[in-house]
């Protein structure tokens, strides 16, 4: 089966488990659910969306996505051919790639089976930005997996990186938020911010998602963890040593 590697690290406490590498399985069905399903609560909420968002939007958006993955030795890659796209158009594919992984990363590795919105959160009064400065546990979780192909182009890397379990400040004056919410099966609150980017990556961008993870209250709590996930795609050389 096709898998990425995403390794933990600064995991302290209930968490401890996920520091190290992490197999985490990929196959296309899997991502066309994740895009589906995101943002929803189950599998009623998923599929009372009708079918025009279902198949009309969703289902595009993940049909796009998996235009462009490749697996090379059982490993996820994301072609170079995407480069053939507009920067505006390529921005909302790595925008999705960023969601999308972000929910696998979740699922594996928190034990969070859907990631709601924050936004429609807010609107039913379950999740509030913070009035005040606060701190809350994030962690750290970072995945670099380099691998040789049988051609330039399909020499790439997927870097998935989340902050969890580092103590944090935030501004109460910040209006940004996390993208999601989600339950672990203990029945714990996690709110994630996602980032996708193929090529340049801002400066302290990690640093920033983390803010905005840690802006957002669950019942007006702050979450068990607020942690971002950033996933880097783009083509390296290989380093053969």
């Amino acid at each position: 089966m096709a898998y990425f590697v995403a390794r933990g690290e600064s995991f302290s406490g209930e968490f401890a488990h996920v520091n190290g590498d992490h197999v985490v399985p990929f196959c296309r069905l899997g991502m066309v659910w994740a895009v589906v399903s995101l943002g929803a609560r189950d599998t009623v909420e998923t599929l009372g969306r009708g079918w025009r968002r279902i198949r009309a939007y969703h289902q595009g958006v993940a049909d796009s996505l998996l235009a462009y993955v490749e697996i090379v030795d059982d490993r996820v890659a994301i072609s170079e051919d995407i480069k053939s796209l507009d920067q505006t158009e390529r921005s909302t594919l790595s925008n999705w790639y960023g969601l999308a992984f972000t929910r696998f990363c979740a699922a594996r590795l928190l034990g969070i089976a859907w990631l709601r919105y924050v936004d429609s959160q807010r609107r039913l009064g379950i999740a509030s930005l913070a009035t005040k400065s606060l701190s809350v546990n994030s962690f750290r979780l970072t995945q670099t997996d380099r691998w040789q192909c049988s051609s330039r182009r399909d020499r790439q890397r997927v870097d998935l990186s989340s902050l969890v379990f580092c103590y944090s400040r935030i501004s109460s004056k910040s209006r940004k938020r996390g993208d999601l919410v989600g339950l672990d099966y203990r029945g714990d609150w996690h709110v994630l911010e996602s980032k996708g980017r193929y090529g340049f990556v801002e400066k302290n961008l990690e640093l920033t998602a983390k803010g905005q993870a840690t802006n957002v209250l669950v019942n007006q709590h702050p979450p068990k963890t607020a942690s971002s996930c950033v996933v880097r795609l783009h083509t390296e050389p290989v380093h053969a040593t």
